[in-house]
This record gives structure tokens, sequence and C-alpha cells, in this order.
């Protein structure tokens, strides 16, 4: 496993962009505003679109920071869930990272409505857990869906 710092990729508006050990992806979204979704929206675009078959993907997405409900959100992520049907991805693993019940019963929901046969997508409240589960394969999260 990779061992070197973490990395900022992409600072803007309330997003981040990092790359951790162990070759994962990570995406912050530290508020909810407009310009921050519109800044995370655009930057998974880039991310999936650079994307090759045959690689492994391990993202975390920490939107402790961004988990109010609006119907301009949800846009966002319906949008960024149909681009990623169509990904060559046969090895993908992802850790949401919020806190609020009833953003993670919202979330799953789109997911069971979108089942994705090579991703595992898990939601969790403690990062330490959520990069375990995305360098290790344990503990198990909640499956979102």
């Amino acid at each position: 496993m990779n061992t070197f710092p973490p990395r900022t990729v992409i600072a803007h508006a309330g997003y981040r962009r990092e790359r951790l050990p162990g070759e994962v992806v990570a995406m912050r979204l530290l508020d909810a505003r407009r310009e921050t979704l519109d800044t995370w929206f655009a930057d998974c675009h880039k991310v999936m679109s650079a994307w090759r078959p045959g690689r492994r993907l391990r993202y975390l997405h920490d939107i402790r920071g961004a988990e109010r409900v609006t119907p301009y959100a949800t846009d966002k992520v319906i949008r960024v869930l149909r681009q990623m049907r169509y990904l060559p991805v046969t090895d993908g693993r992802g850790a949401i990272l919020l806190t609020n019940d009833a953003v993670a019963a919202l979330l799953a929901s789109f997911f069971k409505r979108r089942p994705y046969a090579n991703w595992h997508i898990h939601f969790f409240t403690a990062e330490e857990d959520a990069l375990r589960w995305l360098r290790e394969g344990a503990p198990e999260g909640n499956p979102a869906g």
C-alpha cells in the first residue's frame, strides 16, 4: 500500500479532492452552497471521464458538511449516478461518510433504483472505518441499497 501523505488535488469553494494512501480518492464537500455543488459535480465528471477499464476504483465521499437535501443537490447527485452507469469499472468500492440518517436513507433509495454490479457502496459515520473498508474490505459499513 502507498503510504504517502494525503495530497490535495483540487480545492475550490467548499469542495476539496485529495489523494489518500492506498490509492483512495477523497471528495469532500465542506458545505452545501451551489458553488460547492457545482465544483463537486464538475470534478466528478472529470474523474469519471478519465477512468479506464481494468483500474481499481476506491473513493470516499465525505458529505458530512453538506447534508442538506435540496432540489438542486438532488439533481446533481442524480446526474452523477446516471453517469456512473457508463463507467468501465470492474472493481469499484465507494464509501460515503455522513452523519444524517435521513440523507443516508434518501441516498440508499437512489442506489436501489440504480444497481451497479461492479460497485460496492457503503455508508459510514467514522472516516477510519470507511478507509479501512476501502483499503482492506473490513469492517463492513451499512450497504447502500
